[in-house]
């Protein structure tokens, strides 16, 4: 019976061993980051990489992890473009790339919340346009009102 038993386990064993196997390549990978002003990554945005040769097709989608980033290895060399975006928020990026090549630029996203200078111009141009027309509004009407 212990014999019997013994092969039992031996037998078990052997039909739940498996193998597992790892394989390394020397590869030129580049790491995209995305972030936003604040500093806090774009978990989770989706990413489209576009090759030299292929400038309206994506190359790669994707989403970047919990730090915003995503890496892949180029297939060729040349100008590639990074696009990433989240929640209304967008950025693109370029790179060049050489094959063979270490590629140490990070190419970073930012989602840039503060205005030129042309923008705030136009801004206080606007109130200071509104506020004038408010009030010449209501002098006009308190002018007909004591006619």
């Amino acid at each position: 019976m212990s014999a019997g038993l013994l092969g039992l386990v031996m037998l078990s064993n052997t039909a739940l061993a498996h193998a597992a196997f790892v394989s390394v390549s020397d590869s030129r990978a580049v790491t995209v980051r995305a972030y936003f002003d604040t500093g806090e990554p774009m978990a989770g945005a989706q990413i489209a990489i576009f090759a030299p040769d292929s400038p309206r097709q994506p190359w790669v989608m994707g989403a970047m992890d919990e730090d915003g980033r995503f890496t892949f290895v180029p297939s060729q060399p040349g100008r590639w473009m990074v696009q990433a975006r989240q929640a209304g928020h967008g950025a693109v990026n370029y790179f060049e790339w050489e094959a063979g090549e270490a590629f140490e630029r990070e190419a970073d996203f930012t989602q840039s919340a503060s205005l030129s200078w042309i923008q705030k111009l136009i801004i206080v141009g606007s109130l200071g346009w509104g506020c004038v027309g408010t009030a010449l509004y209501v002098l006009r009407r308190r002018a007909l009102g004591a006619a």
